[in-house]
């Protein structure tokens, strides 16, 4: 999440697109973090019970980043028993 998003801006989603292509290129797992977040706060957060500052970024308070790190452990876990 970047600190100027808001309405109509979609730039963290058209990165996350180029990212996943370039990735999906080159068969590199990856984790979609901003999924994760977006499931907890909404689409457009702004405002949200595990950001560490207003406007809401990528700096989360503790059970934020317990979150995402849950959505880490969970994929690392699936590679490991392919």
């Amino acid at each position: 999440m970047m600190a100027d998003y808001n309405t109509g801006n979609h730039a963290v989603e058209m990165d996350n697109e180029i990212a996943a292509g370039i990735m999906a290129n080159h068969s590199i797992p990856t984790v979609d973090l901003y999924s994760v977040v977006t499931a907890h706060c909404g689409k457009q957060y702004v405002d949200c019970d595990i950001c560490a500052v207003e406007p809401c970024s990528y700096h989360y308070k503790p059970p934020g980043y317990a979150l995402i790190s849950k959505a880490v452990v969970a994929a690392i876990t699936a590679l490991l028993q392919r």
